[in-house]
């Protein structure tokens, strides 16, 4: 059954372009690596530093990493976003939106951080959630040395990364954009 009538017609070519999964001819890693390629090759290319990261994640949990994106013009304190990635929490990472995230940076004068959460069927709930909360708080934590003002610091996410924004929203009492 084919339901690509029912997307909105300014954004059926974007749509077409993603990469469909079939998990009797491919594997979980293989569809990841897919997806990412297709998002990337779909975002205009937009010259941009990224600053790469390891940070404490849970206790008891691995590090985690993140992308730490800022504007080019120096400034002492921005606001700052918590990027969560989209993907189904079975793929994705906030690689594959490099440019859009470089891009709403420079565009709004705002650091993002963008969280490499674990994806399912790897890591099953709510640990994937978990992950969202120490790394917002270490971009409090570090806010002078990122160029951040602590009390101007919202999440942003996008599809299962938008669920998880919302949560940590809630969570925490601040501000939230999903989509």
């Amino acid at each position: 059954m084919n339901t690509i009538h029912l997307v909105d017609s300014e954004y059926r070519d974007f749509v077409v372009q993603i990469p469909i999964f079939d998990p009797e001819r491919t594997t979980v890693t293989q569809m990841r690596a897919d997806l990412v390629a297709a998002f990337a090759a779909m975002i205009p290319g937009t010259a941009f530093e990224r600053e790469e990261r390891l940070i404490a994640g849970p206790v008891g949990a691995p590090q985690v990493r993140v992308l730490i994106y800022r504007p080019a013009r120096a400034s002492a304190s921005r606001p700052a976003l918590l990027y969560i990635h989209g993907g189904g929490f079975v793929a994705g990472n906030p690689d594959m939106c490099d440019s859009a995230t470089a891009k709403l940076a420079m565009d709004n004068g705002v650091v993002i951080v963008a969280v490499d959460y674990r994806l399912a069927p790897e890591t099953s709930f709510p640990e994937r959630s978990r992950i969202a909360t120490p790394t917002l708080a270490w971009m409090i934590d570090q806010s002078a040395a990122l160029g951040i003002d602590p009390a101007r610091v919202g999440v942003l996410g996008d599809s299962a990364g938008g669920g998880l924004a919302a949560a940590l929203a809630l969570w925490h009492g601040i501000a939230a954009v999903t989509y």
